[in-house]
């Protein structure tokens, strides 16, 4: 079951990598207000489905949001589904604590400075969540409990073991989100840069590549716990 959560995390740390988001800017080169908004956006659109619509991402239609983040979503729960055989109900309360856990995500962009190339390094500060917070426990506790006798140990298949470990591994992650803990804010520089229209005629069109996106992703959620 360990193995459960531990490649839930893996996924939630990744999954800034899934919102390849692309801008236009003018051909001046974007701003230090541009820098700073655009980033600020991918990390609201992940983790709310809603921006600050001055800004223009190139692969989201206007009133699309909520359907992109969805579209996200459902990339990290049929994974996680598929390598752990979670049931079609299990698989909905995964989703469900997915959308939560992204929208308590606490995370703030500070500044940016201009680099050589035209572009800029924004500096986020970042709040861990943490998620795993006295999983481990609740889960030896309910092995405990289902082994304690031998009469215990026989009376329940592995399947129905399962289910009873994968109830409690989500009883335990919802506990979390409703008085959510948060380790000491990190802060993350990012770059913010030219991603393409290098083409003669073509717009400039910055944005955050996916390298630089998954080092947001790598702090929204603590290991603390696993």
């Amino acid at each position: 079951m360990k193995r459960l959560y531990k490649t839930a995390a893996a996924l939630l740390a990744a999954a800034v990598l899934m919102t390849s988001l692309l801008t236009g800017c003018g051909a001046s080169g974007p701003t230090e207000k541009d820098a700073k908004k655009y980033v600020k956006a991918v990390l609201d659109l992940m983790c709310t489905g809603d921006y600050d619509h001055s800004v223009t991402f190139s692969d989201v239609e206007e009133g699309d949001e909520q359907a992109s983040r969805n579209a996200m979503i459902d990339s990290i729960v049929s994974s996680v589904a598929e390598e752990n055989d979670l049931t079609q109900e299990q698989s909905e309360k995964f989703r469900e604590y997915i959308t939560q856990a992204f929208a308590t995500c606490r995370y703030s962009v500070k500044n940016a400075s201009k680099t050589e190339d035209g572009g800029y390094d924004v500096v986020v500060s970042i709040e861990p969540l943490l998620v795993f917070d006295g999983v481990s426990d609740a889960l030896n506790a309910k092995i405990d409990e289902m082994t304690a006798t031998e009469e215990a140990a026989v009376s329940m298949s592995k399947e129905e073991q399962r289910a009873a470990l994968t109830d409690t591994l989500f009883e335990a992650l919802n506990k979390n989100l409703e008085a959510p803990r948060y380790a000491p804010a990190e802060e993350v520089v990012v770059h913010y840069g030219l991603l393409g229209g290098s083409e003669e005629g073509s717009e400039e069109v910055y944005g955050v590549d996916e390298e630089a996106a998954s080092l947001l992703g790598a702090k929204l959620f603590s290991s603390e716990g696993m």
